[in-house]
């Protein structure tokens, strides 16, 4: 490095340019004299960041995780703040959707940033019932429900179904008892009903 500058820069310097730096004034005698510093180039640390799941229901957990510091500082929608490397955040608003910023502070105080998106969708508003008339011994009972794309029930005796809306054949008390089901929306997030 040279310079004939009495305030030079250096741009994009690297660690290897690390070291002493000598400087010799001149005055207009012609008379001279040198003066040094000493100076160090840290790194920038080197890092990540991401989101498990990058797209989540309303109502389940975000796994926020970042590398390649000493301290982090995260921001993100609706006020989210964190000092945590891994923080986890617990998504109840659409609100939270948007990007997520990880600040990385290194040795000397040299900082990166990384920063990944999460997406919010909600979950189907899922409902269930019964034909109150078709629960007698020796009918078939007729189970109901809506609210997504994918149906999964459950209930008495065993029994299951992917149908929206299944029956039974044959009822006997042995039917009685509480019915779920699951109801699955198409961006994948899930709601349980149940009908007794």
């Amino acid at each position: 490095f040279i310079s004939g500058l009495k305030n030079p820069q250096i741009s994009n310097i690297q660690t290897s340019q690390s070291g002493l730096y000598n400087v010799t004034v001149t005055n207009v005698n012609g008379c001279s004299a040198t003066a040094n510093v000493s100076v160090v180039v840290n790194s920038t640390p080197t890092g990540s960041a991401s989101a498990t799941p990058s797209i989540a229901c309303v109502g389940s957990f975000v796994q926020l995780s970042s590398t390649g510091g000493g301290t982090y500082s995260w921001s993100g929608p609706n006020g989210f703040t964190s000092t945590q490397q891994n923080p986890s955040i617990l998504i109840n608003s659409y609100q939270q959707a948007g990007v997520y910023l990880v600040t990385i502070t290194g040795q000397g105080g040299c900082k990166s940033s990384y920063k990944v998106e999460v997406k919010v969708n909600y979950p189907p508003i899922a409902k269930a019932g019964h034909n109150v008339a078709t629960a007698c011994a020796g009918s078939t009972l007729q189970l109901t429900s809506s609210g997504g794309g994918s149906y999964s029930w459950s209930g008495p005796g065993g029994f299951t179904s992917t149908l929206q809306n299944p029956t039974r054949s044959n009822a006997t008390a042995a039917y009685s008892g509480l019915y779920s089901v699951t109801v699955t929306s198409p961006n994948g997030c899930t709601a349980v009903a149940t009908t007794n």
